[in-house]
């Protein structure tokens, strides 16, 4: 409370629950209430309990997502408003095409592209979170991947096995953008 009177200007609460204390769904609600200026969250908890709490209540805020594993859930149930996302950064097609399906209340292809972007959370969630994301990043042409420490043979092979995985799913992503 102290932090947001002190600032000039718009806040957001980031809730970054993996790394540092959760805050509470009903304590963020009860601070965007009673604060003028914090004006939202950006929910990276991966519980969808303070966005649903944010969506219930009669003030309006900015609901951010932060947690790429609930966000094809999040968009089914309206319950952000958009979403700060790694794997967004390295392949925006599909999850901008998740935001238009959901917007135009396109189920069919909704669900389809949900199939595609859970898939490559999975892919992503073999290896380090980063080390994946900088991998699509270097197949893509992004930037280099620059790891913290050469990979072993295994990681190597995982490395591999997720630009081999890139290579065929992007056709499918651009079919269905």
């Amino acid at each position: 409370r102290a932090a947001a009177k002190a600032i000039d200007g718009p806040v957001l609460i980031y809730n970054l629950a993996g790394f540092v204390s959760p805050i509470e769904a009903d304590t963020i609600v009860r601070l965007i209430e009673k604060v003028p200026n914090l004006v939202g969250v950006k929910d990276s908890s991966g519980s969808l309990e303070s966005l649903e709490k944010l969506s219930a209540a009669e003030f309006p805020s900015c609901r951010i997502l932060g947690n790429d594993t609930v966000l094809v859930e999040a968009l089914r149930r309206n319950l952000i408003d958009a979403v700060i996302s790694g794997p967004t950064g390295v392949v925006p097609e599909v999850t901008v095409a998740l935001f238009e399906a959901s917007s135009v209340g396109d189920e069919d292809r909704f669900e389809r592209l949900a199939t595609l972007f859970d898939e490559a959370i999975a892919q992503f969630e073999q290896l380090p979170y980063p080390w994946a994301l900088k991998t699509v990043a270097e197949a893509r042409g992004l930037f280099p991947a620059r790891l913290p420490f050469p990979p072993g043979p295994d990681r190597q092979a995982q490395l591999a096995e997720v630009r081999a995985w890139l290579e065929g799913w992007l056709p499918r992503i651009a079919r269905l953008g």
